[in-house]
């Protein structure tokens, strides 16, 4: 997915109830785009 995290949380949240895992690729290798995944998009999703 595509985004801001806003929109990535959006569109987790519509796919929650038939995912049970997220897998988190970045070709770029950026810790920048992990730590914003951590910080922002993972505990949006473990309410």
């Amino acid at each position: 997915m595509l985004g801001t995290p806003a929109e990535i949380i959006d569109r987790l949240k519509r796919l929650a109830s038939g995912v049970g895992y997220v897998l988190l690729v970045d070709p770029a290798r950026s810790p920048a785009a992990l730590q914003t995944f951590a910080r922002e998009i993972m505990p949006a999703l473990a309410e």
